[in-house]
């Protein structure tokens, strides 16, 4: 259900870049293709967000399992 809300809330027409490859690849591509041609950036402001979030987000988890006491 989670994958399913974040595709259809961010997806767009391309569908949602939860992957960091997913996201890295083609940015770089556009980057490539469409430097200085007038076309819209590759936000590269926002592409560490595809890359630290799941960082974040595993660490967060070890600490939790860690702090957490274990069923048994």
């Amino acid at each position: 259900m989670v994958i399913f809300v974040l595709t259809i809330g961010a997806g767009g027409p391309t569908s949602a870049a939860m992957n960091p490859f997913r996201d890295l690849g083609p940015r770089v591509i556009y980057t490539i293709i469409y430097r200085g041609s007038g076309m819209p950036s590759a936000r590269w402001d926002y592409a560490w967000v595809p890359i630290a979030g799941p960082l974040i987000g595993s660490g967060l988890g070890v600490i939790a399992s860690l702090l957490l006491p274990a069923n048994g």
